[in-house]
């Protein structure tokens, strides 16, 4: 194929990617019923434990809206619990169950299986280079959006 103008775009070349990849997890994810997001809701509570709603939203970039019915769902699956805060009633803290600790290890074997198909062709070195460029670009976005909302 014929590459156009925009191929030569790398924003647009990283967004066409990041669309094949992410409906490559979603549809590995799907097998063991999850969301991309409740993935990333699970991921998180188990790297980082116990954790208050409000900084969950921000820490797996899920809108604060959205992720309470994502945790509707996980909790009535039995993979977290919500409980009020003790200290402040107003907020719950989320942490995974037990439940939760299968499922994201079911999960996460079949990510595995995913990136290893799409990032297969890759070296070790040149993994953690493009993700060091993933990381470099990200945080030059981020820089972009502060600076647009102050």
């Amino acid at each position: 194929m014929k590459p156009t103008r925009i191929d030569g775009r790398i924003g647009y070349r990283m967004v066409r990617t990041a669309m094949r990849v992410r409906k490559a997890h979603a549809d590995a994810l799907a097998e063991c019923g999850l969301l991309p997001s409740q993935h990333a809701v699970l991921a998180v509570l188990a790297a980082d434990g116990p954790e208050y709603q409000k900084r969950l939203a921000a820490k797996t970039t899920v809108d604060a809206g959205d992720l309470v019915g994502h945790l509707d769902d996980l909790q009535e699956r039995g993979y977290v619990v919500r409980e009020r805060d003790p200290g402040d009633r107003r907020r719950h803290i989320v942490r995974l169950s037990d439940d939760g600790r299968v499922k994201l290890a079911e999960a996460d074997r079949l990510l595995d299986g995913v990136e290893a198909t799409l990032f297969g062709a890759l070296d070790a070195d040149q993994r953690v280079r493009l993700l060091d460029a993933i990381d470099e670009v990200y945080s030059a976005a981020e820089a972009q959006a502060r600076a647009r909302h102050i």
